[in-house]
């Protein structure tokens, strides 16, 4: 696992809640395309992105907040069925995940067990998440890219 330290400038996201297990956000995505295609806001496609506000090892999974959104710019207007969300900028601490979304939960555990401590920093607040530049509606499941940001100081 090779994980970096990065700065990131603050994203907005139109997004939907999402509680229960983190790997059920998928209900959450299905609702958001749904939104997004009714209100017509967007013109062009764009990397979604899943916020995780709670740490699933002290959160019962029943209980776990998530945000399943899509990354948009400051002109686009909010429809009422989403949430208008700023994603905090600051350092990270990154990984890219390639391939199959099952194997995210191994990721997730590698950077824990040896990111924070490989790079001398810990866990800040503010959700971790995740970027999809991609998805299993335009690329192969082995092509698959997800980019895993947790804030640290």
């Amino acid at each position: 696992m090779d994980s970096t330290l990065v700065t990131r400038a603050p994203l907005r996201a139109l997004t939907v809640r999402h509680i229960g297990p983190y790997p059920e956000i998928g209900a959450a995505f299905a609702r958001l395309e749904s939104a997004i295609d009714a209100s017509g806001v967007l013109t062009s496609p764009a990397p979604l992105v899943a916020l995780y506000h709670d740490n699933p090892e002290t959160t019962p999974a029943s209980a776990l907040r998530s945000d399943a959104g899509i990354l948009v710019d400051e002109k686009i207007s909010v429809p009422s069925t989403l949430h208008d969300t700023t994603i905090a900028g600051g350092k990270y601490l990154h990984v890219r995940h390639l391939g199959s979304y099952e194997g995210l939960a191994g990721t997730w555990a590698d950077l824990r067990a040896q990111g924070f401590e490989a790079h001398g920093v810990r866990r800040r607040e503010g959700p971790a998440y995740e970027v999809y530049p991609n998805n299993p509606g335009n690329a192969a499941t082995e092509a698959l890219i997800t980019d895993i940001y947790v804030p640290v100081e």
